[in-house]
């Protein structure tokens, strides 16, 4: 136990998967949630486990999705994959996949990826 911490509560007893222990604690008026930690010592002093919980940390709101680009102004067949796939994960009635992929097989109709994603679509429909 470091200097600056304050025991506000001790016991030993046994306990074991038959046993389980269950204590309700009162720790004292505004304490911050970071500065409580429970920890579990084995009969040797040895820490089995501990508890403490983390900083909660602000983080920035992910920038909101931009609809992609009309396929004819994208410029590789993985793009044009990979953006009919993103329309189709997150699904929006306003956005068709279908183009991004008709344009890809357009370009290379032997593209496999391409391929299996239209085949998965035309199964899903039916």
């Amino acid at each position: 136990m470091k200097e600056t911490e304050i025991k506000i509560f001790e016991e030993v007893m046994d306990i074991d998967p038959a046993n389980p222990y269950i204590k309700e604690i009162t720790v004292p008026d505004n304490t911050p949630e970071r500065n409580i930690r429970v920890i579990l010592y084995a009969s040797d002093g040895a820490e089995l486990i501990s508890y403490q919980p983390a900083e909660k940390q602000e983080s920035p709101m992910p920038e909101v999705a931009k609809r992609p680009k009309s396929p004819q102004e994208i410029k590789t067949i993985e793009e044009l994959y990979y953006a009919g796939l993103r329309l189709e994960q997150f699904y929006n009635p306003s956005l068709d996949p279908d183009p991004y992929y008709e344009e890809a097989l357009r370009r290379d109709s032997f593209d496999y990826r391409v391929n299996t994603a239209v085949g998965i679509r035309y199964l899903k429909e039916r």
